[in-house]
C-alpha cells in the first residue's frame, strides 16, 4: 500500500489537511493506466485517466466529470473528461442500491469530510420545463464542483443518473424519465468527493422539453415521499376559530381520513383556514411547507401561519406566525400564496395579502424563505397602484416565471378597481426581489362590474415554450382569461378568453387554477370553477393545453353530486399526481354541502383526460357549519374563496331576489347568525367571502356590506357585491328590507 504525497497535497483545503489514505488494488503508481473493467467500461478516463489519475483504484479521476453520466457501466474520468465507452447515449438506466454500491465500491472514488454544496435551483417540489434540467447549486468553501445524483427515491436507493460538474451548476446528458424525481449533490475538490451530501430536494419532470429551461410551481408533498398531498381548509369549524385538514398521497391514492389536523391558534372567530397553499420550501429542508391564512383574528387584523413538513409529515404547529401590519380591519390573511424563489436564493418565498388596508386600498406582503424558516417580517410591502376602493390583494399567486429569467413572478388581483372592471398586476422577480410598482398591469376587458382580478393563478406551461403563463377570473363577466408568458413578459392583451358555457349568472371565474398536466402530454391543463351554476349545484370545467395554446371549450365538466346549494367548485385546485401514476389529479371544494358540512372531490388524471366522476371524496370531520372546502390546496396556491355570504341574526335575501335564494342555517347558536346565499345571483352581481367596512354615501358603489355581532361581541362580516341595487336608495348602507336592521354597516 502507498500514500501519496501528492494527494495529501490536492487534499489540502483551505488550509485543513484532510487525511486520506488510497488503497490500490490494480495499480502501484499514482500514473498507472487503468485495466480492462475499471471505471469507464474499458474507455478512455478522460483528463485524469492513462495519465495517471482516473484509473480503476488509481486515485482521483473516477467519478464523471461535467456532462459525465454512467450509462451501461460507462464512466467519465477526472475533470473535463469524456464519457467512456458504453457510457450514456440514451435514457438513463435505472441502478438499484446494491449495484451502485458495486460499481462505486473502487478506491477510484476518494470520499472526505467537506461541507456539501447548497441546493438552489429548481426548488424542491418544483416542476421543471426541461427533460435535462439546469440545476444549480451554491458552493461551499474549499470546493470547486459537485458530484450529482438524481434519483427515483429520496433515499436513492435506486439511482436514474450521476454526474460530476465544475462550478456552481450542471446537467444531465441525457432526457430523464417523467414523473417525480429526486436529486441531491456532494461537494467536491480537485475530483475529491465529500461523503456527505446535500438534503435531498424533489422535482417533477414532464414528458416533454422545452427551449426555455427554467421551472415553476410547487407540489404540496410534506412527507416527500413522492406523492402528492393535499391541504382542505374548513373555517367554521368550532366557533368559526377554523381548521386545516392535511390528506396525504400515496401508491393507493389520497386517504379518506386525514393525517393531520390543524386548528387555529387563536380561537374563536380568527377563520383559520378562509385561505391555504402549499407555501413551496421556505427552508431549504427538501420538504413542502404550508401557509395557511386567518384574516379575522384581532379584530380583523388577520394573520397567517407557517407549518413546516418534514419525514415525519406536517408540523402540528406553527412555526411562523406573520401579523398583518395593518391593524384593524386590514384583513391580512384572506389570501395567501407560494411565490415561489422572487430572488433566486434557493429558498421559496410566501406572499400574503390584505386586501380591506389603507380604505379598501388593499396590500399584500412578500416574506423571504431562509435556511432558519419564513421570516417575520415583509421583505417588500406591495400597495394597491389604483387607490381606495380597489381591494389589491383580494387574490394573490406566485405567476411561475413569466419571462424565463430564473426568478418566480408574482400576480395580484385587484377585483374592484375602475367601477369594478377589476384588474391584475404582475410583479417580475430578480436578484433584488420584487419591485415596488408593478412590471404589468392587465385590465378587464369586459368594463365595470366585471370584477377580473377576483381569482388569479398560474396556469403553468399551457403552450410547451417553456414561460409560465398566467389565467385570470372575472366572473361577474362569466369569464376567464389567459396570458402566455414570453421572454419580454406576458402581453397585457388576452392570448384566449374562456367563456362559462352555461350562461350568465353561474360565475364562471370565481375560482380559477392551473391544473398540472392532467393528461401527460406534456403540457400544462386550466380548471375553472363556477360555483353558481344551477341553483348553485355547481361546475368545474377541464381546458387542455398544446402546443397551440389553451382549448377554448372545455374537455371536461364535472357537475356538483350533491344538488342545489353545494356551491361545488367553490375552491378549485391542481392536486399534483397524488398516486404516482405520472398524472397530475384535480381537487374541487364543495363548503355548503349537507349543511354546511362541505365536501372536497378528488378527479383523477389519465392519458384521457380528467376523470367524469370523483376517485375519492372527502366530507368535513366537522359536521354542520364547518364549510370543509371553502379552501383547497396541493400543487396550486388558494385563495379567499369567492363564496356567498350574508351574516345576520335571520336568513337574509337580495331586495328584488325572493325567489332564486335558499338560505341554510346551521344548527349551532353561533351558525344561527350565518345564512348561505345558495342561489345564483343576477348577472351583474358577484359575492365573495369577506368583509369591508361602510364606504362614503358617495362611493358606495357595486358593494353593500352586512355584518352582525354575534354572542361573543366580535364582529365578523361578509361582502356580497350588488352593483345592480345602486341606484335603489333603499339598499344603501344595507342589504335591503329583507335584511334585519343589525347587518347595518359600521
Amino acid at each position: 500500500m502507498r500514500v501519496s504525497k501528492e494527494l495529501m497535497a490536492v487534499a489540502r483545503l483551505e488550509g485543513i489537511v484532510v487525511p486520506l489514505l488510497l488503497f490500490c488494488g490494480a495499480c502501484t503508481a499514482l500514473n498507472s493506466t487503468p485495466p480492462a473493467g475499471g471505471h469507464g467500461g474499458g474507455g478512455a478516463s478522460g483528463a485524469g485517466g492513462a495519465a495517471g489519475l482516473g484509473g480503476a483504484g488509481a486515485g482521483l479521476g473516477g467519478r464523471a466529470a461535467t456532462g459525465g453520466i454512467s450509462g451501461s457501466g460507462g464512466r467519465a474520468g477526472a475533470a473535463g473528461g469524456s464519457v467512456a465507452a458504453g457510457g450514456h447515449g440514451g435514457t438513463p438506466e435505472l441502478l438499484d442500491a446494491s449495484s451502485r454500491d458495486a460499481r462505486d465500491a473502487g478506491t477510484d472514488s476518494p470520499q472526505v469530510a467537506m461541507t456539501s454544496p447548497r441546493l438552489i435551483a429548481p426548488l424542491s417540489t418544483a416542476t421543471v420545463t426541461s427533460q435535462r434540467p439546469t440545476l444549480r447549486w451554491a458552493l461551499a468553501a474549499g470546493t470547486d464542483g459537485a458530484h450529482v445524483q438524481i434519483c427515483r427515491d429520496r433515499a436513492c436507493s435506486v439511482e436514474v443518473t450521476s454526474f460530476d460538474a465544475n462550478g456552481a451548476s450542471g446537467a444531465p446528458s441525457a432526457n430523464l424519465p417523467a414523473g417525480v424525481l429526486f436529486w441531491r449533490a456532494f461537494g467536491r475538490s480537485a475530483s475529491v468527493t465529500a461523503s456527505q451530501s446535500s438534503p435531498t430536494w424533489e422535482m417533477t419532470v414532464g414528458t416533454r422539453s422545452a427551449s426555455v429551461n427554467t421551472s415553476w410551481g410547487t407540489t404540496l408533498d410534506v412527507n416527500g415521499d413522492g406523492y402528492a398531498d393535499i391541504i382542505v381548509g374548513a373555517d367554521g369549524t368550532s366557533g368559526t376559530t377554523g381548521r386545516a385538514y392535511l390528506y396525504l398521497g400515496g401508491a393507493a391514492g389520497l386517504a379518506s381520513s386525514p393525517s393531520t389536523t390543524l386548528t387555529g391558534p387563536d380561537g374563536a372567530n380568527g377563520l383559520f383556514g378562509v385561505s391555504v397553499a402549499s407555501a413551496g420550501d421556505v427552508n431549504g429542508d427538501g420538504y413542502a411547507d404550508v401557509i395557511i391564512g386567518a384574516y379575522a383574528v384581532g379584530s380583523e387584523t388577520g394573520r397567517a401561519y407557517l407549518y413546516l413538513g418534514s419525514a415525519a409529515g406536517l408540523s402540528s404547529s406553527p412555526t411562523t406566525t406573520l401579523i398583518g401590519a395593518d391593524g384593524t380591519g386590514g384583513f391580512f390573511g384572506y389570501s395567501v400564496a407560494s411565490a415561489g424563489d422572487v430572488n433566486g436564493d434557493g429558498y421559496a418565498d410566501v406572499i400574503v395579502g390584505a386586501d380591506q388596508a389603507g380604505s379598501l386600498t388593499g396590500r399584500a406582503y412578500l416574506y423571504l424563505g431562509r435556511a432558519t424558516g419564513l421570516s417575520s417580517s415583509p421583505a417588500a410591502t406591495l400597495t394597491g397602484p389604483d387607490g381606495t376602493g380597489g381591494l389589491f390583494g383580494l387574490s394573490v399567486a406566485s405567476a411561475g416565471d413569466v419571462n424565463g429569467d430564473g426568478y418566480a413572478d408574482v400576480m395580484i388581483g385587484a377585483s374592484d378597481v375602475s367601477n369594478n372592471a377589476g384588474r391584475a398586476y404582475l410583479y417580475a422577480g430578480s436578484a433584488a426581489g420584487l419591485p415596488s410598482s408593478p412590471t404589468a398591469s392587465f385590465t378587464g376587458p369586459d368594463g365595470g362590474g366585471a370584477h377580473f382580478g377576483g381569482s388569479v393563478a398560474s396556469a403553468g406551461d399551457i403552450n410547451g415554450d417553456g414561460y409560465a403563463d398566467i389565467v385570470i377570473g372575472a366572473p361577474n363577466a362569466n369569464r376567464a382569461y389567459l396570458y402566455l408568458g414570453a421572454a419580454a413578459g406576458p402581453s397585457t392583451s388576452a392570448t384566449t378568453t374562456l367563456i362559462g358555457p352555461d350562461g350568465t349568472g353561474g360565475l364562471f371565474g370565481g375560482s380559477v387554477a392551473g391544473a398540472g398536466d392532467v393528461n401527460g402530454d406534456g403540457y400544462a391543463d386550466v380548471v375553472i370553477g363556477a360555483y353558481a351554476v344551477s341553483s348553485n349545484t355547481g361546475r368545474a370545467y377541464f381546458f387542455p393545453g398544446g402546443a397551440a395554446g389553451l382549448a377554448t371549450s372545455p374537455t371536461v365538466v364535472v357537475t356538483g353530486i350533491d344538488g342545489t346549494g353545494g356551491n361545488f367548485g367553490d375552491s378549485v385546485a391542481s392536486a399534483g399526481d397524488v398516486n404516482g401514476d405520472g398524472y397530475a389529479d384535480v381537487i374541487i371544494g364543495a363548503a355548503t354541502v349537507s349543511s354546511n358540512t362541505g365536501r372536497a372531490y378528488l378527479y383523477g388524471g389519465s392519458a384521457a383526460g380528467l376523470s367524469f366522476s370523483p376517485t375519492s371524496a372527502l366530507t368535513g370531520p366537522a359536521g354542520a357549519s364547518g364549510q370543509f372546502g371553502l379552501s383547497v390546496a396541493s400543487a396550486a396556491e388558494v385563495n379567499g374563496p369567492l363564496v356567498r355570504r350574508c351574516i345576520s341574526l335571520r336568513p337574509c335575501k337580495r331586495p328584488h331576489e325572493p325567489n332564486i335564494l335558499s338560505p341554510q342555517v346551521a344548527a349551532s347558536n353561533l351558525s344561527r347568525r350565518r345564512a348561505a346565499f345558495l342561489a345564483p345571483p343576477r348577472p351583474s352581481t358577484y359575492g365573495r367571502r369577506g368583509p369591508v367596512r361602510a364606504r362614503p354615501a358617495h362611493q358606495r358603489r357595486g358593494r353593500r356590506p352586512v355584518l352582525a355581532r354575534l354572542a361573543s361581541g366580535s364582529l365578523t362580516r361578509r361582502v356580497i357585491f350588488t352593483s345592480d341595487l345602486q341606484a335603489n336608495p333603499t339598499v344603501h348602507g344595507a342589504l335591503g328590507p329583507r335584511c334585519p336592521r343589525s347587518t347595518k354597516p359600521r
